[in-house]
């Protein structure tokens, strides 16, 4: 059962970001080897989906300002840990919170919209967790996490010993980090989707499960559970330089397209995926979500949208017969069993997102689990066809 995912799935060699151990030096990697990294503290402030957006403040535009979102490879800048502008805590010394790292919007062939931001957002989540579970596979835990539309704490079993005996640690702690942090991710689109926001004055409906959302989220998180299985991590910065490495190098492969033209497909899905009539933070900015956070993910493209116009065409004519990529996202651990006998996320749902008419799965309760996600999300899916009709949860 084929549980890893390599740079192989984009056509990256392994060489160009991170050197092979040869056999005779390969050992199990013990408790000692997993590096020591503080959890993430910021969010990312980027991207609501579309271009050239404008924004309004107690209904009113602010005239003459123009939100830009798109960008290309070249404009990405490097990668560092845990950096943003939006903290759930205090700084941690030494955080680099402002830096020339640069997020934005980039269109590729084969992986549609790739959110930057996300993806390291949730790269970073997937290296401290991994890192986390594995010093902790024998005792388990419960690791408590910041407060996001509720309490949110992780409930990590024991592995058994002879689990630990028959694999690498890493083939246990990398893959159940990157399920954690996928059912995180979800979450947050969820509680988007209720209110809750980063910044209590700037709601942020809009960007729950906007076309882009999810698929970015997996693309980080696998690129950093990758680097783990590559070697590429031994300390923050050895990882900050080969996350930089590895996400431009990803794009490129995706096929990623020019700033220019990456403005072009945003506007041919204009009044389709999105509305530039309409202002930040209205919800009806985006008008189709992409709901799927199933086993197998798959990239919108502009190229399958419903639309035929000249700056679709010149994305069509760029990207050529090139295929969307399909993103694994599995279930079940190289054990056999199910990341979900190994680990839960835990959400106490708080009272303001409740109050915006939260699905509760149990009447008599507010707690919630990854087990509930499906139903939640179905809800969501309801209510988005009362609001925006039939085919608001797909790209054609």
């Amino acid at each position: 059962m084929d549980q890893k995912w390599t740079y192989a799935d984009v056509g990256v060699r392994p060489d160009l970001l991170a050197r092979e151990i040869s056999p005779e030096l390969a050992r199990k990697a013990g408790p000692e080897d997993a590096p020591h990294v503080p959890p993430p503290g910021h969010l990312r402030p980027c991207c609501a989906f579309g271009d050239d957006l404008h924004i309004a403040l107690l209904s009113t535009p602010i005239p003459g300002f123009a939100l830009g979102n798109i960008i290309d490879v070249e404009q990405m800048g490097p990668h560092n840990y845990d950096n943003g502008a939006f903290a759930f805590q205090a700084s941690r010394p030494g955080a680099a919170n402002f830096t020339n790292e640069h997020n934005g919007l980039i269109y590729t062939c084969r992986g549609g919209f790739i959110d930057t931001a996300h993806a390291r957002d949730w790269a970073d989540w997937t290296l401290f967790l991994g890192a986390t579970i594995g010093r902790n596979l024998e005792k388990g835990g419960t690791i408590e996490l910041e407060p996001e539309g509720g309490l949110r704490r992780l409930h990590i079993k024991p592995v058994p010993p002879g689990q630990l005996e028959d694999h690498d640690r890493r083939e246990i702690a990398v893959p159940l980090a990157q399920w954690l942090a996928f059912q995180m991710s979800v979450w947050h689109e969820i509680a988007t989707w209720y209110g809750w926001s980063a910044l209590a004055m700037f709601p942020e409906e809009a960007s729950a499960f906007s076309p882009e959302d999810l698929y970015s989220n997996l693309l980080g998180i696998k690129l950093s559970g990758a680097l783990v299985y590559q070697y590429a991590v031994t300390s923050e910065a050895s990882y900050n330089e080969n996350m930089e490495m590895a996400l431009r190098s990803v794009v490129i492969r995706l096929g990623g397209v020019r700033a220019d033209l990456g403005r072009r497909a945003m506007r041919s899905i204009d009044g389709q995926w999105w509305d530039s009539r309409v202002a930040l933070p209205s919800k009806r900015l985006v008008m189709r979500r992409n709901l799927d956070a199933g086993t197998t993910l798959m990239p919108w493209v502009v190229q399958e949208a419903p639309v035929s116009n000249e700056d679709k065409q010149r994305i069509v004519d760029q990207c050529g017969p090139a295929a969307p990529l399909p993103l694994r996202n599995p279930d079940t651990c190289v054990t056999g069993h199910h990341f979900e006998d190994y680990a839960e996320l835990e959400i106490d749902v708080q009272d303001s997102v409740a109050r915006r008419g939260f699905p509760f799965p149990r009447a008599d309760s507010h707690r919630i689990t990854q087990r509930d996600f499906p139903a939640i999300i179905a809800a969501i899916r309801a209510q988005n066809e009362e609001e925006v009709g039939p085919h608001g949860d797909r790209p054609d």
